[in-house]
């Protein structure tokens, strides 16, 4: 089992950031999103498996929803919500929070 951070046992909600953590960052390049960082991909299906609600966090501007969407489709992913923006979570996944070490800030 891997050793990952549990939330907040009141907030069963996991975020994670998106580039940089779960795809290999391409920011500010618009319209693309890099190749899924395996291990980022790992704790999102840890976090989803264990029944936490997952919810996609990024900095990029609303318009790049669908592409999202799309990159989380085309990998399988089980994610609740994508949120352009930061949000209420009992845990924050990110290259800039909770830093795993698989994620490297761009």
């Amino acid at each position: 089992m891997p050793n990952y951070p549990e939330p907040d046992p009141g907030i069963p909600i996991v975020a994670i950031d998106l580039d940089g953590t779960i795809a290999y960052g391409q920011w500010p390049l618009r319209g693309v999103i890099g190749k899924p960082i395996p291990e980022g991909v790992k704790a999102l299906r840890y976090y989803a498996a264990k029944g936490y609600r997952v919810i996609v966090c990024t900095a990029r501007p609303k318009i790049d929803e669908p592409l999202i969407w799309e990159w989380i489709q085309q990998h399988s992913l089980p994610v609740d919500e994508v949120v352009c923006a930061k949000v209420f979570s009992g845990l924050y996944v990110d290259d800039r929070a909770w830093r795993p070490p698989w994620a490297r800030s761009a």
